[in-house]
Order: C-alpha cells, then structure tokens, then sequence
C-alpha cells in the first residue's frame, strides 16, 4: 500500500526539480538574448569607429594632397609672378611721380635759360634713361622681393599652405585618438549577466554547464567583433 505522504513528497520533489530546469532554461533564454544584443552592440560601434576613422584619414590625406598641388613648380612659378606683378603696381607710381617731378624741374631750369634744344634733348634722353634704369631697378626689387620675404612671396606662401596642411592633419589626428579613446570604452562595456539563486542537484549542474556554455560562445564571437 502506497504512502501517501511519501507520494506527495515525491511529487513535490519532481515538480521542484522541474521548476528549477524551467527557471535555468528561462535565465539560458534570456542571457543569450542579452550575449545577442551585446554582440549587434559591439558590432554597430565597431562599423562606426571605422566609418568615423576613414573619414578622418582621408580629410587629413586630402589636406596633405591639397597643399603638395599648390606647391608644384607650375603654381609656385604662377604665384611669385602674382606676387611680382602685385609689388610693381605697389612701386611704379612712386618711381613715375618722382620721375615726372624732376622732369618738370629740369624744363623749367631749361626754359629759364633759354638752352638751345640739342641740351633739352640730352635733359630730356636723360630723364628717359633714369626713368627706364629705376623702373628696371624695381621691377628687379619687386622679383626679389616676390621669391623672398614679401607678404605674398614664395617663402610666406609655401610655410602658410604648409601651417594649414600641419594644423589640419595634426586636427584629424587628435579627433581620431579622442574616438579612439570613446571606442575603447564602448569595447569595454559588458553583456548582462543573468543568473538565478544557487541551486542543488541535476538542475544546478545543468545551470552551469548552460553558463559555461554561453560563455564559450560569446568569447569567440566577441573575437570576431
């Protein structure tokens, strides 16, 4: 004759042990959804680090490329003659004024004394040659100046697209080392853990065999990352 007391502890034993299997099966359910969502987390931040990181590398390479087409011997070439161009326009009107004001000194001293007109055509050759001499002398200033240490010269030219090429590429390296620095926190973050309180017999071996399990999954997932 069957015990009913014992009947019913044997019931209540099985049903235990079926609701313990039933909450480790919950918890494997859940912490692998967490490993899955961790996983489409590091993988999203992955795609955009490196997204963010090209990008940067080819705003800095093109800054590079930029300032290395302007500094061609054809663009240098074309600048220092820009430049000339720019000093002589800047010099000429005084070499001409003061050129013009000794002109009409000397045709007054001239007419004054009422020189025969073979002296004012020597006055006259002469103001031309000096005239011509200053300007030649400033249009050699100006070629000078234009390769040197003017405003727009070659040298201020070449060390002010080198600076910007420098400023800009030096920018793009520090913004990548700060995002570098952003996505090694977000490597760092981990999944959710899920667990159940500690339990005994066939359910908590089946428990951790389950952890140990997932947990082998989603390192070599994570090394994929």
């Amino acid at each position: 004759m069957c015990d009913p007391i014992g009947m019913i502890g044997l019931a209540f034993s099985i049903g235990s042990q079926v609701m313990q299997m039933q909450a480790q099966q919950d918890v494997m359910n859940k912490q692998q959804q967490a490993n899955d969502e961790w996983l489409a987390y590091q993988r999203s931040k992955s795609r955009a680090f490196d997204a963010r990181q090209e990008q940067m590398r080819q705003k800095a390479d093109l800054s590079r490329n930029k300032t290395l087409n302007e500094l061609t011997g054809e663009k240098q070439q074309a600048g220092q003659e820009e430049e000339q161009k720019r000093l002589e326009g800047e010099m000429m009107p005084t070499v001409d004024a003061q050129t013009a004001a000794a002109s009409k000194n000397i045709g007054d001293t001239l007419l004054g004394d009422q020189a025969g007109s073979k002296i004012q055509q020597h006055y006259a050759d002469s103001l031309t040659n000096a005239t011509r001499e200053a300007r030649s002398r400033m249009q050699n200033l100006a070629v000078v100046a234009s390769t040197t240490g003017s405003q727009f010269g070659l040298a201020n030219r070449a060390n002010s697209l080198l600076g910007e090429s420098q400023d800009d590429i030096r920018l793009q390296g520090d913004l990548r080392q700060g995002d570098l620095v952003a996505y090694g926190v977000a490597k760092a973050v981990e999944p959710v853990k899920y667990s159940i309180g500690s339990g005994a017999g066939a359910a908590g071996a089946i428990g951790g065999a389950a952890a140990s399990l997932a947990g082998n999954r989603l390192g070599a997932a994570a090394a994929q990352v």
